[in-house]
C-alpha cells in the first residue's frame, strides 16, 4: 500500500545518506543525521537504522549504543515490534560494550526482562522464536556482571548477574542451573553477601 511504499522510499534515502556520511567519516554529521532519523518514531525505520549502524564497522560503538537504547526505550511502550526484534537489539547493544570498564544503564536490561516476563504470564510460548537470542543475551548480561565484580562494583554486579539468570529462566532451565551454580561460586570467592538468588 501507499504507506508501505513511503516507508520503503524513506529507508532507501536514509540508507544512501548514511553510507555517504560514513564514507566522509564525519562524526558530527552522523550524530545530526541519526537524531533526525530517530525523530520518525517508525518501527520499520528503527529496524533499518539499527541494521545500518550495527553492520558498519566504522560506526562508533557509542553511536550504536545511543541509537539502540533510544529505540528500545521507545518500543518498550509502543508495542509495535516483536519480542524477537527487542531481544536482537538488546543483544547488539550488549555486544557493543567493548571493554570491561564499559557498561550501559542496567535499567534498559531490566525493563526488557520485565516485558518478557509479563508476556510469558499471558502466553508461555511467546518467546519460542527468540530462544537462542535470549540465551545469548543471558550470557552477555552475565559477562557484564562478572566484569563489574572484577571492577569491585559488587552492588551493580549482583543486579546484572541476577538479570542474567532471570533471562535464562525464561527459555532454558539447564542454563539457569549452570548460572546459579556459577553465582554461588562467585559468592564464596568474592565475599558478596547475597542469598536472594534462591528466589529466582
Amino acid at each position: 500500500d501507499i504507506l508501505n511504499d513511503l516507508d520503503t522510499c524513506k529507508i532507501e534515502i536514509i540508507s544512501l545518506e548514511f553510507e555517504s556520511i560514513m564514507h566522509l567519516k564525519t562524526q558530527q554529521r552522523l550524530k545530526i543525521f541519526t537524531e533526525k532519523v530517530l525523530e520518525y518514531k517508525n518501527s520499520k525505520i528503527d529496524k533499518a537504522l539499527i541494521e545500518l549502524c550495527s553492520n558498519n564497522l566504522n560506526c562508533p560503538p557509542g553511536m550504536i549504543k545511543h541509537v539502540i537504547i533510544t529505540i528500545i526505550k521507545r518500543n518498550l511502550t509502543m508495542n509495535t515490534v516483536s519480542n524477537n526484534d527487542l531481544c536482537n537489539w538488546l543483544k547488539i547493544l550488549l555486544e557493543n560494550i567493548s571493554n570491561p570498564g564499559d557498561t550501559i544503564d542496567e535499567d534498559i536490561v531490566s525493563n526488557v526482562l520485565k516485558k518478557f516476563q509479563l508476556d510469558t504470564l499471558n502466553d508461555n510460548t511467546c518467546l519460542k522464536d527468540c530462544k537462542e537470542n535470549i540465551e545469548i543475551v543471558s550470557t552477555l548480561v552475565w559477562n557484564v556482571g562478572v566484569n563489574l565484580i572484577i571492577s569491585n562494583n559488587k552492588k551493580s554486579a549482583t543486579k546484572w548477574c541476577k538479570n542474567s539468570i532471570c533471562f535464562a529462566k525464561l527459555v532454558n532451565e539447564g542454563l539457569t542451573s549452570q548460572l546459579k551454580s556459577m553465582w554461588y561460586s562467585l559468592l564464596s570467592n568474592t565475599g558478596i553477601e547475597d542469598s536472594e538468588i534462591d528466589e529466582i
